[in-house]
């Protein structure tokens, strides 16, 4: 087990429908049938609500890298990207338990 706790992110219709009217290449239509959904490793926390509230905290890097990997010109995204707009964005799941059952270390990428 790690020291971290896991979050889900799903695209919703509202986010794939920003995508599709802003894409840049704009000749792939995407829906949530076709979309990834992203984890993200969240530092631990003791309950529920704690864990949103880490979540919250987290919402913004969360939307930027969504949009970092459909949009690069941050000039296209909207002004708001806040807890309102996450969760008229995305739905997510919160995995307080997490297992690694790699035998390799766990390598960070950075952008």
């Amino acid at each position: 087990m790690v020291n971290r706790q896991a979050v889900i992110i799903k695209p919703k219709k509202a986010y794939l429908d920003w995508i599709n009217e802003t894409d840049e290449d704009g000749d792939e239509y995407h829906t949530a049938d076709e979309h990834e959904n992203t984890v993200y490793l969240l530092p631990e926390s003791e309950n529920y609500k704690e864990a949103i509230d880490i979540l919250k905290g987290k919402c913004k890097e969360i939307i930027e890298n969504e949009l970092l990997s459909w949009i690069i010109d941050k000039q296209c995204w909207p002004d708001q990207l806040n807890w309102k707009r996450f969760n008229e964005w995305f739905s997510y799941e919160i995995l307080c338990l997490v297992y690694d059952t790699a035998s390799k270390s766990l390598e960070r990428e950075f952008h």
